[in-house]
Order: C-alpha cells, then structure tokens, then sequence
C-alpha cells in the first residue's frame, strides 16, 4: 500500500493525514495554528508533528505531500497572497518550505478546492459533474469543481465564495465589507454571540439545547441565502458543505434546505445539499489526492 501526505493549514489548526490510495486516512493528528509563531517556526512544527506519522507508515511508500491552506494562492501555487485570518503565512515561500523540512515534493493547494476534491473523489462529491463545496469554519470558503477539476478563477480557485453579502446591516467583515456569509457565521461571530466555544456549542446540541439549536439554525438560515443567492451563477448539480461546524448535522443541514428551498428559483429547489463525508480532514485528504491522481490511484 502507497499513498501521500496531506496537510491542512487553518486559522485555528493544522490538520495532517496519510492517505491511502483509496482515500482512507490512516494516519493522522493536529496541532494548533499560533499565530505568534513565525512562518519558519510554524512549518519546523509541522514537520516535527509529521516525523511519527511518515514514520509508522514508512516514507519510500510516500508519493508526496499535499499542503492545503485557507485563502488565495498565487498562480505558480507556491505561497500564500491573501488571507485575513491567517496573516503569519502571508508571502512566504511555503511550498518550498515544505519540501525543505519534510524531504519530499510538495504541492500547494486552496483549503476548499482540496476539500471538495477529496469529497469529489472519495465521498460526498462522488458522481456530480459540476460540483459546489462549502466549507465552514474559522471563515467560510468554498470550491467549484468542473468534471473534478477546479474552478482557478483568482487567488488560484473559485474566488471568495464566503463573501456574498446576505445582510445589508450585518456585521463588518474581516475582509472590510459588511454583511458577508463569513461575518455572518465565522467562529468567530458566533462564539461571539453564543459566549462559548464552539466545542461547547456542539456538546450542548447533542443534549437538545434549545439556545445551541438556535444558533445552528440561524447559521443555517445564512448559509442557505447564500447557496440560493449563488445558485444561478454557479449552476452546480450537488452542493456539499463541509468544515467544523458541519458538525451540527441535521438541526445546520435542515434549515440549510429549508431556506434556500424557499428563496432559491424554482428550477433548482430540488438540488441536492449533503453534508460533507470527511469532516475536518477534508482538506488534508484532498491536498493528498494530487499525488494518488499522478499515479493513476484515483478514478
């Protein structure tokens, strides 16, 4: 058994899988993103949080590594350009970076585009030809992909699909607009709201929690004016939303439907939301899956 490393960088955490050719992470951990640690000492501490994992699964049996990170790339895929929650990583040469620490090739990929890549190889994506991903989270971001290939529109993907404004007299972005899908339901905003961590406010869902259903509701309200404001220009046959607070399952997902059933246009009522199948390593399985591509593992 083959595979490759993938890597997801995020505002709040790094995520870090072996993926197997068919797509199963077989081996995995994290670690915090600090974002007073300098780009030099933020990849020496990925790499050390690699070295047991590449270990265990043995290096000559790796292609590569992957590294997928939230925001804009730059058209050679070789460093960050832009991202206000991620600012630490911002210019620097980090897929060559990468390379250096770890000993292997690397590629560079946006968070989202991985994420709907690994849902479009191996999960919830599987079988739809114009696929839109939505990833929830520190930020919101998303993907398009076009027969598995993805939208590069500007910042390397599909552009910034979490900032659709959706309420006029909503909150300042960190981008600078108001009113954005981001502002509207980043972690950020709706701890702020709920004056708990988010982890708090999936536990207490769990237990029924009347104020814990609120809030998902609400985030799922936002998310569906969102898809059904985009719909048209999209044109997707799935959407599949994905990130940590996809983990709200039902309570997010329903009122995700619900809503854009009742504004979206009538042609595209009946389209699909599903709810992404890998969770919070999504991106690092899908930043894998370029080397598994190459090798002809996928498909």
């Amino acid at each position: 058994m083959s595979g490759a490393l993938g890597i997801d960088i995020g505002g709040t955490g790094i995520k870090l899988a072996i993926v197997a050719d068919d797509g199963r992470p077989v081996e995995t951990g994290r670690i915090p993103t600090d974002p007073d640690r300098d780009p030099e000492s933020t990849v020496a501490a990925i790499a050390a949080a690699s070295a047991p994992l590449v270990a265990r699964f043995g290096k000559p049996r790796l292609r590569g590594v992957g590294v997928a990170v939230a925001g804009f790339i730059d058209s050679g895929r070789s460093h960050l350009e832009y991202n206000p929650n991620l600012h630490l990583l911002t210019g620097f040469p980090l897929r060559a970076a990468i390379e250096e620490a770890l000993d292997m090739p690397a590629t560079l990929e946006v968070d989202s585009n991985a994420q709907a890549i690994a849902e479009y190889e191996f999960g919830a994506g599987k079988g739809a030809r114009r696929l839109a991903f939505y990833s929830l989270g520190t930020g919101v971001g998303g993907g398009l992909l076009f027969d598995g290939e993805p939208l590069r529109f500007f910042g390397g993907c599909a552009g910034d699909m979490g900032h659709v404004i959706i309420d006029f007299d909503g909150p300042v972005c960190a981008c600078g607009a108001r009113g954005c899908l981001e502002a509207m339901v980043g972690r950020g905003r709706i701890e702020a709201k709920a004056g708990r961590p988010i982890e708090d406010l999936l536990s207490k869902l769990r237990e029924s929690n009347t104020d814990a259903m609120r809030i998902f509701e609400e985030v799922g309200h936002s998310v569906g004016l969102a898809l059904a404001s985009t719909v048209q220009l999209y044109g997707p046959d799935r959407y599949v939303v994905g990130g940590g607070l996809s983990l709200a399952g039902d309570v997010l997902f329903n009122s995700i439907r619900n809503t854009f059933r009742q504004v979206a246009a009538p042609p595209y009522r009946g389209l699909d939301i599903v709810e992404a199948a890998f969770g919070s390593f999504g991106g690092a399985i899908g930043a894998a899956v370029e080397w598994l591509r190459a090798d002809g593992a996928c498909r």
